[in-house]
């Protein structure tokens, strides 16, 4: 999976939710098939830019959990 993950601006907190744009770095990641075959696809760049949702839930480490998570398949801002 993805290594690092680098927040883009700052989460738009609306009560118990929270969208956020993230930078996830999959330098580091393969994609294998049940063969062991590296499969890993294509990706304009090796950091790529995730929209993600987060929900309030106290019993957490960090008082949040991750209830969307999708890959926009374009590269990270420098």
């Amino acid at each position: 999976g993805a290594r690092a993950v680098d927040m883009i601006g700052s989460p738009v907190i609306d009560g118990t939710a929270a969208d956020a744009s993230a930078c996830l770095d999959y330098s580091q990641a393969t994609v294998t098939n049940a063969a062991g075959e590296d499969v890993t696809p294509d990706r304009p760049s090796d950091r790529l830019v995730h929209s993600i949702v987060l929900e309030r839930e106290d019993q957490t480490e960090y008082g949040w959990i991750v209830v969307d998570d999708v890959s926009k398949s374009e590269p990270c801002p420098d």
